[in-house]
């Protein structure tokens, strides 16, 4: 699919998301916190331009911190992103790197028709092992809806962004990353639940980060409240 690098009309993908409470720490990074869970989303099947996020999941009350963000300056092969991500990733979290959960799209299962590999396989090379999830978009829209949306208490979001380590996230958030205009619809709801954004370069983060979430909501918050924990 072509990528359609500027972004001037359509609707903002997450409304939902709001600067001064989600990102209400601006530039700066968020603290790791002891006794913390670790999930990284990936976006990173059938494409060149891959993309990580590292979700930090908090001990009770749970709150999800988007702590990390990988892109690669240009298209790249799954061979050279999986080492950058361990890289970055091994910075941010220099003691607890290995102990990340990792989900991407399903399609990380697909073997290239060239050469035979898939980039679960490639990923697992470098000691990365990378658990399918979910590509229907419905359900990748509504997880993050959903943690946007739910919060701990009245002064405290369920969703905090690192600016600082997330820029490109953030950009997407606050409007970058949009559906395409539709003469055909009005851009509200059950129409504006199927459609689908546009590709471009916010687009692949956006979608790692849909990963991570869908994983994190099954699997710590499904479970009933008092019986609820963290995954490791």
């Amino acid at each position: 699919m072509e990528m359609n690098e500027n972004v001037y009309h359509g609707e903002a993908v997450f409304p939902e998301y709001r600067e001064s409470w989600h990102g209400l720490l601006g530039d700066r990074p968020i603290d790791l916190i002891p006794g913390s869970a670790y999930i990284g989303g990936w976006d990173c099947g059938q494409t060149l331009h891959p993309a990580f996020v590292l979700l930090q999941i908090t001990p009770l009350p749970f709150q999800i911190h988007a702590l990390l963000e990988v892109i690669p300056p240009g298209p790249e092969p799954m061979e050279k992103f999986a080492p950058r991500v361990l890289s970055l990733l091994s910075r941010r979290l220099p003691t607890m790197w290995d102990e990340v959960r990792h989900f991407g799209d399903a399609t990380v299962t697909t073997r290239s028709g060239s050469t035979g590999d898939t980039s679960q396989g490639i990923a697992r090379k470098h000691g990365i092992n990378i658990q399918p999830v979910s590509n229907e978009w419905q359900a990748r829209y509504s997880a993050v809806t959903w943690a946007l949306s739910d919060s701990i208490d009245e002064k405290t979001p369920r969703f905090l962004i690192d600016g600082c380590h997330c820029p490109i996230l953030r950009e997407g958030f606050r409007g970058a990353y949009r559906f395409e205009d539709s003469p055909d619809g009005d851009g509200s709801g059950a129409g504006r639940i199927l459609a689908m954004p546009l590709k471009n370069s916010y687009s692949h983060v956006h979608d790692a980060l849909q990963y991570a979430c869908l994983a994190t909501r099954k699997r710590v918050f499904a479970a009933p409240k008092g019986k609820q924990k963290l995954v490791r």
